[in-house]
């Protein structure tokens, strides 16, 4: 899944849990993480992690099975970012995966 994939799917209607469930990520995670495969770019793949499962808390890049991971956002951080974003029906899928890019290399 890419990340205009996952904004697609969370300008709908789309329950969190559902997803957790669909992507075998479980829903009493304290936290679930956002990486970047590869590198930060938007066609990249995503991957995602509880933090319970992975030792990825706090690491901005990690390496698994010979896989660098970079660390994206916290999903709960996403999903407040997606629930604004459906207040401004101007806002493009494109141009959302444009903000979240900047906002991760720039400011988080």
């Amino acid at each position: 899944m890419k990340l205009l994939d996952l904004v697609n799917l969370f300008k709908t209607d789309i329950v969190f849990e559902d997803f957790l469930k669909d992507n075998s990520l479980n829903s009493n995670s304290e936290s679930i993480y956002i990486y970047i495969i590869d590198k930060v770019d938007s066609n990249s793949e995503l991957a995602f992690f509880e933090v319970e499962n992975e030792n990825t808390d706090g690491f901005i890049i990690f390496e698994k099975n010979n896989i660098k991971y970079h660390s994206f956002f916290d999903f709960h951080y996403f999903i407040d970012f997606m629930d604004e974003a459906k207040e401004n029906k101007n806002l493009s899928s494109e141009k959302l995966v444009e903000i979240l890019i900047n906002y991760s290399i720039n400011d988080a």
